[in-house]
């Protein structure tokens, strides 16, 4: 059923740890919905006998319908349980795909998380996108899990006195979002990869947020990036670099020594995520892959409760506009 903000807070905190990333905490999915006011935060929790299945989502109406769809928030999404029990989750996704056919729910789209392989607890069906970078923790070197280019360009940034902070809350809304839309602009990036200062603000005031500063020896920032902590693991949101800290490596200095932070308070990875596009070839993915050789499949979830309606909106898109893009939601 559908739940109230403190329920989902509660529910939440219930589910084991190995389940739980902030991309998933009712919080995240509640701030990165004011990315769009069309988007409305919804929880639904399906509970029996003491087990639990929990499913974050933005629900958003389709234009000239009567139809809504859902989709995960920026990032990561997908369902959690308890319980592992196939009968308990098909009773579950039963309950779950009634409440959406009775709300109009068209389809939905959803990104599971690459370490929690969140979609073990999903009835729909699931494709496989692209690789992922994490790094292992537990390593006691971490510098030498680098390629030599990779170690010279951090001993490198450290020879030229470049020096590492953490910074919380209003300080940090004041840094990161004029640093990020500036980097954003000069590599022409879509629409979606820009937030608002309402996002920035929210976000960066949350608690399990830390933004990860790299400053250059004349005192200017060359590289930031926001972290969310989670239960064993720290995940990289967003992070930019000015030119001068591109060329000076210090974005490989900031991630070096973000490890050795984690490291030294016991979590487990560094979740770095993928690259902008499937490719295997990704600029994104090529820099992420320079700290790890550790990989993970990131995987996304489709579900269509109206079928005819959903072939006939992508009959009626192909008359109108001639092609139908390679997307699940695929009108917007």
């Amino acid at each position: 059923m559908h739940v109230s903000y403190e329920k989902a807070l509660a529910i939440f905190d219930s589910i084991p740890s190995q389940y739980k990333s902030a991309y998933l905490h009712p919080f995240y999915v509640s701030a990165d919905a004011s990315r769009d006011p069309a988007l409305k935060p919804v929880f639904w929790v399906y509970e029996e006998d003491g087990a639990i299945f929990y499913h974050g989502f933005h629900l958003a109406k389709i234009e000239n319908t009567q139809y809504y769809d859902i989709q995960s928030p920026y990032g990561y999404g997908g369902a959690i349980s308890s319980s592992s029990d196939t009968n308990f989750l098909s009773r579950a996704w039963a309950s779950y795909s009634n409440w959406c056919k009775e709300n109009f729910v068209l389809a939905e789209f959803i990104r599971f998380h690459p370490l929690l392989q969140n979609w073990q607890f999903y009835n729909g069906e699931v494709i496989y996108n692209r690789d992922t970078v994490f790094v292992d923790l537990s390593s006691h070197d971490l510098m030498s899990n680098y390629n030599p280019r990779t170690r010279t360009a951090i001993r490198k940034a450290l020879k030229n006195e470049m020096t590492f902070e953490w910074i919380k809350s209003d300080q940090a809304f004041y840094i990161f979002p004029k640093l990020y839309n500036s980097a954003m602009t000069l590599l022409g990036a879509e629409s979606s990869y820009f937030f608002s200062d309402t996002y920035h603000q929210l976000i960066l005031g949350w608690e399990k947020v830390n933004l990860a500063v790299c400053r250059l020896s004349d005192g200017n920032i060359g590289a930031a990036a926001v972290f969310f902590e989670s239960n064993k693991m720290i995940e990289y949101h967003l992070g930019a670099s000015t030119k001068t800290g591109q060329t000076l490596g210090a974005m490989l200095m900031l991630m070096y020594t973000v490890s050795l932070y984690a490291q030294k308070l016991g979590y487990e990875f560094l979740y770095l995520g993928g690259g902008t596009t499937s490719e295997a070839q990704d600029s994104l993915l090529f820099f992420k892959s320079r700290l790890s050789k550790l990989s993970a499949s990131f995987r996304i979830g489709k579900s269509v409760f109206y079928p005819d309606m959903y072939d006939t909106i992508k009959y009626n898109w192909q008359l109108k506009n001639g092609c139908v893009p390679n997307r699940i939601l695929f009108y917007r």
